[in-house]
C-alpha cells in the first residue's frame, strides 16, 4: 500500500501510470503502419535515453550527470557517480496523409524502448579528496544496454488501372526490428572525458509483396507473391569526447552543483562490415495454375557497411539550476553507405537540435520544484530519398519536444530512483508525398544505490 508522503505517492503514481500504459497497449493496439520503413534500411534509431530525448536531443554531445547516462556521447559515463538501472517505454500515434490521392488514415505502436544498466569502476571524486591515499585520480563508468537499431512496419495497398489488365492491386508488407547491444566505457580526467560504445547488431527483416490482378481475363494470367526475409549481424561502434570548463572562484574545487561551466563534446560512429543473411522465395499462383515456387534462395550471403556519423555541441550550465544545449549530427550516406543490393538509395543527412533544462530549486523536499523540466526543437532531413513521378524527393523531419524528470526518494531508503517523462510532437515525410504528424509519448525510470559494485572497508 502507497504511504501519504508525497514521494512514496510519486512512486505509486508512477507505477500507475506504466500500468494504464501497458493496458492501452493491449486495448487499443492497432499494427504499426509506417510507410517510409518500407525504404532504406527502415526507422532508423538513435543511442538517446529519455533524460535526452525530452530536449530534443540537443544534449546529445554534452549531456553528463552523476546519476544517470546517455549512449549518444559515451564520454558521459565518465561522470557517473552511483549505479544507474534504467528502462523505458513508448506509444506512439500517427496521422498519415497523402496529396495525391486525398487518402488519410492513423497508426498506433508501443512497446519496451530500451534497457541500461551503468555504474562506476573507479571513485575518483573519493581520490581527490582523501590526501592520504595515492594514485592518478581517473574516473571510470562502464554500462551495458540494449537498444532498437532499426524497424519496419509497413501494411501499404496501391490499386492501378491498366488499359490491357484493367485493376491491378500492389500489396506491400513488412515488419521486423534490429537491435543493438553496447559495451560502454567512459573515463575522465579532470575536465576531459572520453568514451566509446562497442555494439553487436542483430536481428531480422520480414517482407511480403504481392501483384494480383484483379480484372484479367486472359484464362492463362497469374498474380505473384515476393518473400524476404533478412537477417543482420554485426559490429557497431561509437566514440566520444567532452570537455567542460568551470567558471568558479575556487579554480582547485568547483562547486560541481553551482557554478557556471561550459562543455563542448563531439562524438562519432560507424560500423564494421555487415553480414546480412536472407532466404527469398517467387511463388506464382492463377485460375489454372497451381501454387508454383519458381524462385526459393536460402543462405545468401551479402553484406552493407553503415556510414560515418559525427556530432558535436555546445552546453552552458548553471549547476544543477539550468543548461543550456546546441547539437548538429550529420551522417554521411552518399559516400560512407554500401549495401550488395544497389536498389537502395540514401543521401546524406542532418538534424540540428536546441533544447534546455530548468530545475527550480533541487535542495528543496518540494517535489515539482525539484523536477527537472526539459524542451527542445529539432529539424533535418532524413536520409531515404523516395522516386515519384519522375522525381527526387528527400525525406524532411521536424518537430518539438517536452520532458519532465522526477527525483524519488522512498523513506528509509538509500535508492534514489528518477522517473523520466515525455512527450514529442514531430513530422516525417515530404509535402508533395505521405505526410506523417505523430505524437510521441515516452516514460522511463531509473534506479541508482551507490552502494552496488563497491568494495567494503570492513568485514
Amino acid at each position: 500500500m502507497c504511504n501519504n508522503t508525497l514521494p512514496t505517492n510519486a512512486v505509486c503514481w508512477a507505477f500507475a501510470l506504466l500500468f494504464l500504459t501497458s493496458s492501452l497497449f493491449a486495448q487499443e493496439y492497432t499494427r504499426a503502419n509506417s510507410p517510409y520503413s518500407r525504404f532504406g534500411l527502415g526507422d532508423l534509431q538513435g543511442n538517446q535515453l529519455q533524460v535526452v530525448q525530452g530536449s530534443a536531443g540537443a544534449l546529445s554531445a554534452t549531456f553528463n550527470s552523476i546519476w544517470e547516462v546517455d549512449l549518444s556521447n559515451p564520454a558521459s559515463l565518465g561522470h557517473l557517480r552511483t549505479t544507474a538501472l534504467e528502462t523505458g517505454i513508448y506509444y506512439k500515434r500517427s496521422s498519415l496523409s497523402e496529396k495525391a490521392s486525398g487518402l488519410s488514415a492513423t497508426a498506433n505502436d508501443g512497446n519496451l524502448s530500451y534497457f541500461s544498466i551503468a555504474f562506476p569502476i573507479t571513485r575518483a571524486w573519493e581520490l581527490e579528496k582523501d590526501s592520504l591515499r595515492k594514485g592518478i585520480p581517473i574516473q571510470w563508468g562502464m554500462g551495458l544496454s540494449l537498444l532498437p537499431h532499426s524497424s519496419i512496419a509497413y501494411d501499404v495497398r496501391v490499386l492501378r488501372s491498366d488499359a490491357q489488365f484493367g485493376d491491378i492491386e500492389y500489396q506491400y508488407e513488412g515488419e521486423g526490428s534490429r537491435f543493438r547491444a553496447n559495451w560502454s566505457n567512459g573515463f575522465k580526467y579532470k575536465g576531459l572525458s572520453a568514451g566509446v560504445n562497442l555494439g553487436y547488431l542483430f536481428g531480422n527483416f520480414y517482407q511480403n509483396n504481392y501483384i494480383d490482378f484483379q480484372d484479367s481475363v486472359y484464362t492463362f494470367g497469374y498474380d505473384e507473391e515476393f518473400q524476404l526475409e533478412e537477417n543482420a549481424s554485426g559490429l557497431l561502434w561509437d566514440v566520444g569526447l567532452q570537455y567542460e570548463h568551470f567558471f568558479s572562484p575556487l579554480d582547485d574545487d568547483p562547486l560541481l552543483f553551482e557554478d557556471l561551466r561550459l562543455t563542448v563534446g563531439a562524438y562519432a560512429s560507424g560500423s564494421s562490415k555487415i553480414q546480412l543473411l536472407s532466404q527469398e522465395k517467387v511463388i506464382r499462383y492463377g485460375a489454372i495454375y497451381a501454387r508454383d515456387t519458381i524462385i526459393n534462395t536460402e543462405d545468401a550471403v551479402s553484406s552493407m557497411q553503415m556510414p560515418l556519423t559525427y556530432g558535436f555541441g555546445i552546453a552552458l550550465n548553471k549547476g544543477l539550476h539550468w543548461r543550456l544545449g546546441l547539437n548538429f549530427e550529420q551522417s554521411l550516406w552518399s559516400s560512407g553507405f554500401s549495401h550488395d543490393n544497389s536498389n537502395i538509395r540514401m543521401e546524406d543527412s542532418y538534424t540540428f537540435a536546441l533544447g534546455a533544462e530548468y530545475t527550480p530549486n533541487y535542495k528543496t523536499r518540494h517535489l515539482l520544484k525539484r523536477a527537472r523540466y526539459r524542451a527542445g526543437l529539432f529539424y533535418g532531413t532524413d536520409a531515404r530519398t523516395i522516386e515519384s513521378g519522375g522525381n527526387d524527393y528527400q525525406l524532411q523531419k521536424y518537430g518539438i519536444a517536452f520532458g519532465l524528470g522526477l527525483p524519488i526518494q522512498p523513506l528509509k531508503s538509500p535508492l534514489l530512483g528518477h522517473v523520466q517523462l515525455g512527450i514529442e510532437y514531430g513530422f516525417l515525410g515530404h509535402s508533395e508525398l505521405i505526410k506523417e504528424n505523430y505524437w510521441q509519448f515516452n516514460l522511463a525510470f531509473t534506479l541508482n544505490d551507490g552502494s552496488w559494485f563497491r568494495r567494503s572497508k570492513f568485514r
